[in-house]
């Protein structure tokens, strides 16, 4: 029974990205209704609209905010993504890096989009909340994309299918999108573009494209598909095994780097 569980095991690698993509679904439709019906997750948006109002940052001030929100604007994300989709497809050897920045773009796109025109909520500097009205304010396409971009480059990078595996670079980059994710969220709310209740719609679209991504990127890779310096870490890797006994990081073996979904 032992080799059918591993098999089982092995097909099944896309389940806890399904699971997340369902997760992040499940709250950003919470989101939607509360938005909708003016519920609890949305009582304190007006509130901290008119304390930042009379604070919001202009001159050089703004133009610091304005620069260091680009990392979560689509002119910026979308070709940094398109050109590492690239170059990782072209080092692999296959399709699917490129597949899973397109799935991510376009499903983070469709989504958001979708959700702004059939909502068409102001944003809080016409100093006025409605919906149907002139706006696009729910969700926030900018923390949308900071979350799925700098997650998604940290993955096709340093994880388990990425092109350099390295768990710990790997977290470091994971932490890095998550400050970043924060950052822009903070701007848009302190710069009056967004209600507070935006910035976790915006994060939900763009975990749940993360995900979809995720599962485009394909299963967990074998020595020979990384290419270059992936094939000569997976073998040190190997090497330091079986010296140590172990995984060269002593985190596990090569088998769960190439096989763990949580590995990314």
């Amino acid at each position: 029974m032992r080799p059918f569980a591993r098999l089982s095991t092995a097909n099944a690698w896309w389940l806890p990205y399904a699971a997340g993509a369902a997760a992040a679904a499940g709250v950003l439709l919470l989101m939607v209704w509360q938005v909708v019906v003016r519920g609890p997750l949305v009582t304190l948006d007006w509130s901290v609209h008119e304390a930042l109002t009379e604070h919001v940052p202009t001159g050089a001030g703004q133009a610091v905010l304005d620069t260091l929100a680009r990392v979560g604007q689509r002119w910026l994300t979308l070709p940094l993504l398109l050109a590492l989709g690239a170059w990782v497809s072209w080092r692999q050897r296959r399709l699917r890096p490129m597949l899973a920045v397109l799935v991510g773009l376009g499903s983070a796109y469709l989504v958001g989009k979708t959700i702004k025109d059939g909502l068409g909520r102001t944003p809080p500097y016409k100093d006025v909340d409605i919906l149907h009205g002139v706006g696009e304010a729910f969700p926030s396409g900018h923390a949308a994309n900071a979350v799925m971009t700098w997650a998604l480059i940290s993955i096709m990078l340093f994880g388990a299918r990425g092109v350099w595996p390295n768990r710990e670079w790997l977290r470091i980059g994971l932490v890095v999108s998550a400050g970043l994710s924060a950052l822009v969220g903070s701007i848009m709310v302190v710069m009056d573009y967004h209600w507070l209740s935006d910035i976790p719609g915006g994060w939900m679209v763009g975990l749940f494209s993360l995900m979809l991504a995720l599962i485009a990127f394909g299963p967990p890779l074998h020595q020979d598909e990384r290419g270059g310096d992936g094939r000569q870490a997976l073998a040190a890797a190997g090497q330091a095994e079986t010296v140590r006994g172990g995984s060269a990081d002593g985190d596990g073996s090569t088998d769960r780097l190439r096989q763990d979904p949580l590995g990314l």
